[in-house]
């Protein structure tokens, strides 16, 4: 009987090196290792986004930059959707309404919630704010705005050599992300499961056990772990406590 010490190095010395190999980020691979560290090639978020659903304003300090507080036409509207035309550019003293995740119009500093605003006057047409009041004069620059790469710079390290991916750790949407779409891994082993022991059978065999006959639950089981975790299983059936010299079905073929 081996201690487990000689048996792990053993297994260490029969242990081929790991391969890297690349791979495309996709549900397959799920169970794979990083072999090299991953840089982010695209900020998060890419511009200027409104946290809250408001207006976007022009806030500053500077003396020049009237109050944010009073009446503003409503000049634009930006949406958190994508492939709508840009927003026109604010000029002082005007506002334009804004989702949460939209991109802030060029200009605009800050935006204030819509609770701190109450709506004056609609559009001939009934559809859209012409006139707002913004209730409050303590909104500042920046304001309510995630800017661009504040979750993750390009060129950022998002994941280390050595990390693994998983199916719930957040790792494959990390990825997803910041625009990664092939990364280096190392190639996943193929894992093979055996039962051992003349007493098992195999756990769907039909009729009733014989005495002292036992199902075969384990391999099912470990099977069934191996390949949700990402991994390719090979069934290798119930080995007998008996020694038999056996010969590799494809060593006839060579």
């Amino acid at each position: 009987m081996l201690s487990v010490d000689n048996a792990l190095k053993l297994i260490a010395e029969h242990t081929p090196q790991a391969k890297a190999v690349k791979a495309a980020v996709n549900d397959d691979l799920v169970g794979s290792v990083l072999a090299q560290d991953v840089t982010a090639r695209e900020s998060v978020p890419a511009f200027k986004a409104s946290i809250v659903d408001g207006y976007a304003i022009i806030a500053s300090d500077h003396p020049l930059v009237p109050s944010t507080k009073g009446v503003f036409p409503v000049t634009g509207i930006s949406h958190a959707q994508a492939g709508l035309r840009e927003v026109e550019a604010l000029e002082t003293g005007e506002v334009a309404r804004i989702t949460t995740g939209a991109p802030l119009p060029p200009g605009a500093t800050a935006v204030v919630m819509v609770e701190d605003t109450v709506l004056r006057s609609m559009t001939d047409d009934g559809k859209e704010e012409k006139e707002i009041e913004i209730l409050t004069n303590a909104v500042k620059s920046g304001e309510n705005v995630r800017e661009p790469g504040s979750d993750v710079k390009a060129g950022d390290v998002v994941m280390r050599k050595g990390e693994g991916i998983t199916s719930i750790g957040g790792e494959f949407g990390l990825l997803a992300s910041v625009g990664t779409r092939e990364v280096v891994v190392y190639k996943k082993p193929v894992v093979g499961v055996l039962s051992t022991g003349d007493e098992i059978v195999q756990h769907d065999r039909s009729g009733d056990l014989r005495f002292g006959e036992v199902r075969d639950t384990n391999r099912p089981t470990l099977l069934t772990a191996v390949r949700n975790s990402g991994f390719q299983a090979v069934d290798l059936g119930i080995a007998s406590d008996k020694y038999v010299m056996w010969t590799h079905p494809w060593s006839s073929q060579r």
